[in-house]
């Protein structure tokens, strides 16, 4: 047993028992001698007809429940769970099993914290049975509404668009009232937000009935008759991968719904939302991630894990994520046995989807799909854990896929028996109707609703049919010329902070020697070598009121020890992020090393950069090649966003580039493949040649009015190159330039476009002058 007192009820385990009965014997001598908690407990068992012979008997019975109720209980609405284990039975079994082995099946055991286990445990014990706690008419009503929705969508579909694809969310419909009900009760916080990334399954059901996305634009799509407008992106995409912001308004309430655009990629978006909800909660709303996965994406995708490890990590926390599972039990043609093993139980557990997330040592709801309002009671207590704790929790919502994985697949060819199963099965609106009648919702009420949502598509289409013009976006900024160079005072408080380390402050003696020749640098008696005019372009934007938020796995040295911007104290190891003072008042500012990690940090940054658009974002390679890790993120957002779906960032990307004797894998940042995905003007890939143009470049992405991604392939043996140095007059004057002409040469008789690297080693002068710029 952990944390026991005798004020705080504990959470049990087995070995709790005979300390359970010492309280026991404390409290029937004397009941104030035990708190309120322990009172209350003691009270319940002997008015069970328990008592200081029996008490260790029925703890153990209820810790067994609550630890393994969920191997027993009945999640699956196809079939019933006919398991039974002998530690489950008991004389008091009836109460435990309707608790944990009911419609939900909850994981306690995962959850590491005991406050938080107790919490969630009490909650339950208190609230899923209580008619006090249930849905009242009204929302009962609610949720039948949504319900009926989601399913007479998709049929309205299936009738007028035969086996045109869609991803049916047919047989999870409870996704769709369930995301209602979230946002009804998170619209209560102040400057609420709440932040959607999914797949394909679903999205256009949520698009229309969550986010309202209007019905005849959707059916245009089908139709094929919407009309084209300036402003729509070039190339676009399929309906299902399309995104949506919407102010929605529940009563005095109003809350922001952002559901993110996704590729064809599984989990690929989840960073993302968790960097846009950062970005949010930075701005100072509350914002609240909810991601929605796949069964077998949600076990197989590597990013799932990638974001978890993220979620206890300063730079990267969201005050907890929810996560709803759209359990199939299917994935495309793929059996759970394919994607989770061989799904066998043993004596202790069974595989499940949702495993990957026993890592976060939160709470884990299994619940039957058909069962609603059990869905909604899981998910209240989700909600409830995570705003009391800032922490994820989990709903794996157990139902089935209606038809194959898109609408003209045949599911018979390969899983024949399930489906047998499934075609008879009816829906979750036909199963929970009844039980909305008998909860207090109006018949007259349902039948309403139902005839005006029935009315409202057809007359969608009809207006489809005829040609419908949607509404774009706002028009991207057009490109500027931004003034890149810095005041003179501007640069010497850039020096002045370097020079004046914390009180007690020691340093490496090594570092050092740099930071003294960079005091020198910034103050214009010696030139700047690249470490220099990189932290001064840094430096002078956070003083102008620009943001900063870069990270990476070295960026706070940098992987060549070159940037030195935050700095250990050789005594006490002790941080010291230098730049930070600079930053004026309202300016966001964060350089930190980021976990290991480059698809999971990559792709936060990039959602991060989509909603703090004021300032740098910046992501840096520990060496170029390393992007390749995060290549998904780089094909289908950073190079392809704004042509796909218009969504604009300027993140910055820097790839250490160069051979220097490393091999080949920590040489090339892959260059040519940057230059393969560049088209229509989506991306500026950028190779410096001289400190200055790097000050120049940094401070252009910054404040330039078009939003675009940047990939700055950073130099090695440059960073120390003593040719490769600037005055300080070249960052008080000037700006970035795509080329630099040769200005010594008089009669020159060939021309050579190089860059970087390139130029010290093969100019007669070794002089930085040429630069290069690719679009």
């Amino acid at each position: 047993m952990n944390n026991m007192s005798l004020t705080n009820a504990p959470v049990f385990d087995a070995s709790s028992l005979p300390l359970v009965e010492e309280y026991y014997s404390k409290f029937k001598a004397n009941p104030a001698s035990v708190g309120p908690e322990w009172q209350a407990y003691f009270l319940g068992w002997e008015g069970a007809g328990g008592g200081v012979a029996s008490v260790g008997v029925t703890d153990d019975l209820a810790e067994q429940w609550r630890s393994r109720g969920h191997l027993v209980a009945h999640t699956n609405p196809l079939r019933p769970n006919t398991r039974t284990l002998p530690e489950l039975e008991g004389a008091d079994k009836a109460k435990w099993q309707a608790l944990y082995g009911g419609s939900v099946g909850l994981e306690l055991a995962a959850i590491a914290d005991p406050a938080e286990r107790q919490f969630v445990q009490q909650w339950w014990e208190a609230n899923y049975l209580s008619n006090s706690a249930a849905p009242s008419a009204a929302e009962h009503e609610a949720l039948y509404a949504g319900l009926f929705q989601a399913g007479a969508f998709e049929q309205f579909l299936h009738k007028k668009f035969v086996g045109v694809k869609r991803f049916s969310v047919e047989g999870n419909d409870g996704v769709v009232p369930l995301l209602h009900q979230l946002a009804t009760w998170h619209a209560s916080q102040a400057k609420a937000a709440m932040v959607l990334g999914m797949a394909h399954r679903g999205r256009l059901n949520v698009l229309c009935n969550i986010m309202h996305k209007p019905l005849p634009e959707m059916f245009a799509g089908f139709a094929d008759t919407l009309k084209p407008v300036a402003g729509m992106p070039s190339s676009g995409d399929v309906k299902y991968h399309l995104g949506k912001t919407y102010l929605a308004h529940y009563g005095s309430s109003k809350i922001t719904l952002q559901l993110l655009f996704n590729p064809s990629h599984l989990e690929a978006v989840n960073p993302s939302v968790l960097g846009v909800a950062r970005a949010r909660i930075e701005a100072g709303e509350a914002a609240l991630p909810v991601l929605i996965h796949g069964d077998s994406a949600v076990a197989g995708q590597g990013t799932v894990a990638e974001c978890n490890n993220l979620m206890n990590l300063s730079p990267y926390t969201v005050g907890g994520t929810l996560h709803l599972v759209l359990n199939n039990q299917v994935g495309f043609t793929a059996d759970p046995t394919d994607a989770l093993g061989t799904g066998k139980f043993t004596e202790a557990s069974q595989p499940y989807c949702t495993d990957v997330f026993k890592s976060l040592g939160v709470p884990i709801f299994h619940c039957n799909a058909d069962d609603l309002e059990a869905c909604w009671r899981a998910l209240r207590c989700a909600y409830e854990y995570r705003q009391q704790f800032g922490k994820d929790a989990v709903l794996d919502l157990v139902g089935y896929r209606r038809w194959g994985h898109n609408e003209g697949d045949d599911p018979s060819f390969t899983q024949p028996k399930l489906y047998e199963q499934v075609r008879p099965h009816p829906t979750p609106a036909e199963v929970y109707k009844p039980r909305a009648l008998a909860g207090g919702a109006s018949a007259a009420a349902l039948e309403q609703l139902e005839a005006a949502y029935l009315k409202e598509l057809e007359e969608a289409l009809k207006e489809a049919q005829a040609g419908y013009t949607p509404k774009v976006g706002k028009e991207a900024a057009k490109p500027n010329s931004p003034e890149t160079s810095a005041e003179a005072g501007t640069v010497a408080r850039v020096a002045d902070v370097w020079g004046k380390p914390p009180t007690g402050f020691v340093y490496n003696e090594k570092v050092k020697k740099v930071i003294d020749e960079r005091v020198a640098m910034l103050r214009g008696e010696k030139p700047l070598n690249w470490g220099a005019a990189e932290v001064a372009a840094y430096g002078t934007l956070v003083q102008e009121g620009y943001g900063l938020r870069m990270t990476g796995q070295d960026v706070q040295r940098g992987t060549f020890s070159h940037r030195q911007c935050v700095l250990t104290c050789s005594d006490t190891n002790s941080k010291w992020s230098v730049l930070q003072a600079l930053a004026s008042k309202g300016t966001h500012f964060l350089v930190n090393n980021s976990a290991l990690s480059e698809n999971a940090v990559l792709g936060y940054e990039y959602g991060y950069s989509l909603q703090q658009t004021q300032g740098l974002t910046i992501w840096e390679a520990q060496f170029g090649d390393f992007a390749n890790g995060a290549q998904v993120v780089i094909d289908q957002f950073i190079a392809s966003a704004e042509a796909k779906w218009g969504q604009r960032s300027n993140l910055a990307l820097l790839l250490p580039h160069g051979y220097e004797g490393q091999g080949p894998e920590h040489s090339s940042a892959r260059l040519e493949r940057f230059l393969q995905l560049c088209a229509e003007n989506n991306l500026r890939v950028c190779m410096p040649s001289t400190p200055a143009q790097v000050f120049h470049l940094l401070r252009h992405q910054a404040k330039q009015a078009e939003l675009k991604p940047l990939i700055y392939l950073t130099p090695k043996s440059l960073l120390r190159n003593p040719a490769a140095v600037s005055p300080l007059s070249d960052l008080l004057r000037g700006t970035w330039q795509p080329v630099l002409p040769e200005t010594e040469v008089k009669q020159a008789k060939k021309v050579v476009l190089c860059s970087g690297k390139v130029y010290y080693t093969c100019s007669p002068n070794a002089m930085p002058t040429n630069g290069w710029m690719w679009h």
